[in-house]
């Protein structure tokens, strides 16, 4: 259901709301009550729809997952899957704009990435993204 509201969007650079939030709720009752490894599995293979205007309906769902996206942050920087780190700041600077907090300084993460910079130019793409989304939001 998602990839049919991402694929309307891309066409028609519109997506219905209630097609958005259709897609999200279905999304959210597969990982919703799924642990913190497969919920990050999934943002990390979401993080190209991760934009302010096209994910509020998740962004608002993983308020209540605050934490579990600050801890799958925190792994994928452990494991030093920095790639998979630039992925989930995306959402996490998302959520901590939306008004809840991960758990990180995203500022600092957003800096060791970049200051790494080892996964490439999507990281690099995802890094920024990230710093925008937290920047505009007014998260810390």
């Amino acid at each position: 259901m998602i990839s049919i509201a991402v694929s309307g969007f891309a066409l028609n650079g519109d997506c219905a709301p209630a097609a958005a939030e259709q897609a999200c709720n279905e999304w959210w009752w597969q990982v919703g009550d799924s642990d913190w490894r497969e919920l990050a599995r999934s943002l990390m293979w979401l993080a190209p729809m991760a934009w302010p205007h096209t994910s509020g309906f998740a962004i608002r769902k993983l308020a209540q997952r605050e934490i579990d996206v600050g801890r799958a942050v925190t792994r994928a920087l452990m494991r030093r899957d920095y790639a998979a780190a630039a992925r989930l700041c995306r959402w996490a600077a998302l959520v901590e704009a939306g008004g809840a907090t991960v758990g990180l300084d995203l500022g600092k993460v957003l800096e060791r990435l970049e200051l790494v910079s080892g996964g490439g130019p999507q990281t690099a793409l995802h890094t920024v993204l990230g710093r925008l989304a937290l920047t505009a939001g007014g998260a810390r």
